[in-house]
C-alpha cells in the first residue's frame, strides 16, 4: 500500500469496525481482490461499498462522487496519529491539482 491508498483511513466517515469484522470472516488462504475490498468497505457516504475510484485516490473525496446519492465528503478524524496530518496535506495537494 502507498500514501495515495490510505485516504479512507483518516475519514471519521469510514467505519473501520466493519471492515475487520469482514475481514476476519474471509478465507485465510485467499487475498482480497477488488470485488471483495468493495464489499469490505463501506463508510456513511457509501453504505454499500466505497468505489474504487475513491479507495485508490483517482477520485480524491473532498466533493461529492458523482454516482453518491447523499452529500457526505470527506471528514478528517483529528482522532488518528498526529504524523497523519502530512499525508493529509499530500491528498489536499492532490486535490488543488485535480481542480485544473
Amino acid at each position: 500500500m502507498t500514501l495515495k491508498d490510505k485516504l479512507c483511513d483518516l475519514c471519521t466517515r469510514f467505519d473501520i469496525e466493519f471492515f475487520f469484522e469482514q475481514f476476519r470472516k474471509f478465507p485465510e488462504n485467499k487475498t482480497p481482490d477488488s470485488n471483495d475490498l468493495s464489499k469490505m468497505m463501506r463508510c456513511q457516504a457509501f453504505p454499500d461499498g466505497i468505489p474504487i475510484e475513491i479507495r485508490i485516490s483517482e477520485f480524491l473525496h473532498f466533493k461529492k462522487h458523482p454516482d453518491q446519492k447523499n452529500d457526505i465528503v470527506f471528514e478528517f478524524d483529528n482522532s488518528t496519529n498526529p504524523n497523519v496530518l502530512i499525508r493529509l496535506d499530500y491528498f489536499k495537494r492532490l486535490a488543488m491539482l485535480q481542480k485544473k
